[in-house]
């Protein structure tokens, strides 16, 4: 699963420390930064961001240099990466505390420097050892470099110091999705279970939980469940495939026949097929099973040798010649009955 789609939402709680002052106070001109630290509030909570950053640019005129940090921030939004260090580099030099390190973590982890990115969490963390966002953060950059047991390590450290703490539900979704998809990983199919669970009990709208957690009770044989959470992927992302394609799969190859249904299978499988523009080799096999499954062997072939054609490889291309063989024996392909 690629993470990065999860890595656009920055913390609330950082947002919030940025607007609240980081630590010079300013006496003159008191009632018009009071009145410009509200308008850049405002801006925020509707996602207004030159507004805020024209806020934060007056603030800097009067001498307010906490809005380097917001301004930052602001610029980061918007996805101007260049313009986000500038400032957060000077909010760095002016007042280097975790929320600022933090701060710039993001700005690099955005602009795809993980290694400055980890540095930058590593201090926030050092400055705050409580600062959980940022040990989530740093872990999501550590699963880049496949240095999955630090990560692992910093994800339960996130868990225990946000679990129970406001504007953080967010960041924890974030942090039991990835421990599941490691443990997952890892072949531990009871605590990656446990953690997409617990994901989506604090957001039952995330899709990638959905579709994770399916996949674990597919293979775990929990056919209703797995069923139910590849629907629910559907109806919260309808114009992604993946939900089509793994609801379209299991109704096409169960191992319980009572659960087969070839012609929803079909049905779900050229949805995904269409979304991908009849190129995906995975959804072609879908197809190609649930052609089978409803008895359109000529059909069956035809997809699954073009899946063939895309460009399998190794384990996958193996298997696919194999199913090629009982489509073109005019038989479905149904998986094995899953181990107790």
């Amino acid at each position: 699963m690629n993470m990065s789609c999860l890595r656009r939402k920055l913390p609330a709680l950082l947002l919030t420390a940025l607007l609240s002052g980081i630590g010079f106070q300013i006496t003159s001109h008191a009632d018009e930064i009071a009145d410009l630290n509200a308008k850049a509030r405002a801006a925020y909570a509707r996602n207004d961001y030159p507004t805020a950053i024209a806020c934060f640019d007056r603030l800097l005129q009067l001498g307010d240099h906490n809005a380097y940090l917001g301004r930052g921030m602001a610029h980061l939004h918007k996805g101007e990466f260049d313009l986000a260090l500038a400032d957060l580099n000077e909010a760095v030099r002016l007042y280097p505390s975790a929320d600022t390190y933090e701060a710039r973590g993001y700005a690099w982890s955005q602009k795809g420097d993980g290694a400055h990115a980890i540095n930058d969490f590593s201090e926030a963390i050092k400055r705050n050892p409580r600062a959980g966002a940022a040990y989530e953060a740093r872990a999501e950059e550590l699963i880049i470099f496949k240095q999955t047991e630090a990560a692992m390590a910093d994800l339960h450290n996130a868990v225990l110091l946000l679990t129970g703490t406001t504007n953080s539900d967010h960041i924890l979704c974030k942090a039991f999705l990835m421990l599941g998809l490691e443990y997952e990983n890892q072949g531990s199919f009871v605590p990656a279970l446990a953690n997409y669970s617990k994901c989506l009990a604090l957001d039952p709208q995330l899709y990638l939980a959905h579709l994770n957690r399916g996949r674990i009770y597919y293979a775990q044989g929990q056919f209703a469940n797995a069923i139910a959470d590849y629907q629910a992927a559907v109806r919260l992302n309808p114009a992604d495939a993946g939900g089509y394609n793994r609801l379209g799969w299991l109704l096409a190859v169960c191992s319980d026949p009572k659960v087969r249904d070839g012609r929803q299978a079909l049905a779900n499988a050229h949805k995904a097929c269409e979304l991908t523009g009849w190129k995906e080799p995975v959804c072609l096999k879908t197809y190609a099973a649930a052609a089978a499954e409803t008895g359109n062997f000529p059909e069956a072939v035809k997809w699954q040798t073009q899946a063939i054609t895309l460009g399998l490889k190794g384990k996958s291309l193996t298997d696919a010649q194999a199913r090629l063989e009982l489509y073109r024996h005019n038989q479905p392909y149904h998986d094995p009955v899953p181990a107790k």
